[in-house]
């Protein structure tokens, strides 16, 4: 029994570490997290695709919006919000499957109808690699409302950057 006691806590730390699931901090992790992402609010080191992707989405956020816009990042991306000085205008950090029922959703439509955001960084994934857990699918008000209202501009990595269809192009674009 004792040799369990020490063995699996060992087992644990070198597998976390050397060969899977390595978690924030751990040796595994700094293997990987190579790339350092000095912006104003943060000075980390992460992977060096996502350095990048998300210094030039704060810098197109920066592009196409002012401090203390509003801007929208889906499903699932609150730091841009932090990052950028931006606001979210509605009372979500995201937006996943299972988490709004339909009355919810559309009042969530209203509130960006109402505030629309200057800005939307979307990522059309399926969640878990299941069709039925991409946005379009699990929030079909939310995404009609994007495409009535949003077009693509570009693309950075995994990030769709949409602006609104009535709105002008900056002047240094």
């Amino acid at each position: 029994m004792n040799l369990l006691t020490v063995f699996l806590p060992c087992l644990f730390y070198f597998e976390m570490n050397t060969h899977h699931g390595f978690y924030a901090g751990s040796i595994g992790a700094l293997k990987l997290e190579t790339a350092r992402l000095s912006l104003e609010k943060v000075d980390v080191y992460t992977n060096p695709g996502e350095a990048k992707w998300i210094k030039e989405v704060v810098e197109k956020i920066k592009l196409y919006s002012k401090k203390g816009d509003t801007i929208l990042a889906l499903p699932l991306n609150p730091v841009f919000y932090f990052l950028s000085d931006r606001v979210n205008p509605t009372p979500y950090e995201w937006v996943l499957p299972g988490m709004l029922e339909e009355a919810k959703e559309k009042k969530l439509v209203e509130i960006l109808k109402n505030r629309p955001p200057k800005i939307v960084v979307y990522v059309d994934i399926a969640i878990d690699g299941k069709e039925e857990r991409r946005l379009s699918r699990y929030a079909p008000h939310l995404h009609r409302f994007l495409v009535e209202n949003y077009f693509f501009q570009e693309k950075v990595g995994f990030f769709q950057i949409l602006l609104p269809k009535n709105s002008p192009l900056p002047l240094d674009f």
